[in-house]
């Protein structure tokens, strides 16, 4: 392993700490260079862990000395969009129903609310590694990092147009993509939640946080409008089926996820489902009308 590379677990006894220092720069400096900011963060973990570079209170002023504005932000970058550790990309096949859908007395399956997967309980279904990981002074940039991923994606799913509901081109499993898409979006934003509501108890964010706390809001809302959308679709795509498919067997299924998603649609709420985000404002009884677009910004949380 070179010097330049990564920095080791075990150290030479006669490195000193300035020639471990320098060496954490180079291997960071290389890494964010050739666009590899992932492996750039876990330095930044590993020389956290070996105290070779300040602890949280002091690492953003380090870091923004030790290294040029550009790398400064790929490295932020590479903190905004750092994988879960343990998840892929935010679900996993429901044990309830065996990724089916559908519990063994034919009903749509509760807990996963018929789509087949759950979110990582660790992430809330983002993907994204916890804020907790995050150093403390590093987690304003990368919460508004994170609402940007968030925002855009959101706006280009809503910009989307539902499939017809006789749409022959697997009009079903397009919604039921774009309800898990938007439900990762939503944990996204209530991740973001949670730490923002954390972050504006210090006096010292508080006024830049407060902005971010009205868009995280704002497009949760559009988010939820965009998912009971796409349920009421997805029903009228189930009760289409129930009646015209030529398997009664199907037919019988079909109906009933037709009347399950039917009265999703209808309660007007996602509390008490798999698409439920109870630190939201509008799964904690704020149902007011929701807006129909989000805030513009930047890249997409990692699908």
């Amino acid at each position: 392993m070179s010097e330049t590379e990564q920095p080791q677990d075990q150290t030479p006894h006669d490195e000193t700490p300035i020639d471990l220092t320098r060496r954490f720069i180079g291997a960071v400096t290389q890494a964010l260079r050739k666009g590899q900011a992932q492996r750039a963060v876990r330095y930044v973990f590993e020389a956290r862990q070996h105290q070779i570079i300040p602890d949280d209170t002091q690492l953003r002023e380090w870091l923004v000395g030790a290294f040029e504005q550009p790398l400064f932000a790929k490295l932020i970058a590479g903190l905004v969009r750092y994988p879960c550790m343990y998840c892929e990309k935010g679900s996993e096949s429901c044990k309830g129903c065996n990724g089916g859908g559908m519990d063994d007395r034919g009903s749509v399956c509760r807990q996963c609310s018929g789509f087949g997967v759950v979110r990582c309980d660790f992430c809330d279904g983002t993907g994204l590694a916890t804020y907790n990981m995050i150093p403390e002074n590093l987690r304003p940039e990368v919460l508004r990092g994170r609402i940007v991923l968030a925002t855009t994606q959101l706006n280009r799913l809503i910009a989307e147009r539902l499939p017809p509901t006789t749409s022959q081109r697997q009009p079903q499993q397009r919604l039921a993509n774009r309800i898990l898409s938007l439900n990762k979006l939503l944990g996204v934003l209530e991740n973001a939640r949670v730490e923002a509501n954390r972050l504006s108890e210090n006096p010292t964010h508080r006024s830049e946080i407060a902005g971010s706390i009205q868009q995280i809001d704002s497009n949760a809302q559009a988010a939820k409008s965009a998912v009971l959308k796409a349920i009421a679709a997805l029903a009228a795509r189930a009760r289409e089926q129930s009646r015209s498919d030529s398997s009664p067997a199907l037919r019988e299924v079909a109906s009933t996820r037709a009347d399950f998603y039917e009265q999703l649609a209808k309660a007007g709420t996602l509390g008490g489902t798999a698409l439920q985000h109870p630190f939201l404002l509008f799964d904690r009884g704020n149902t007011d009308a929701s807006t129909e677009s989000a805030q513009d910004t930047a890249e997409e949380v990692p699908q």
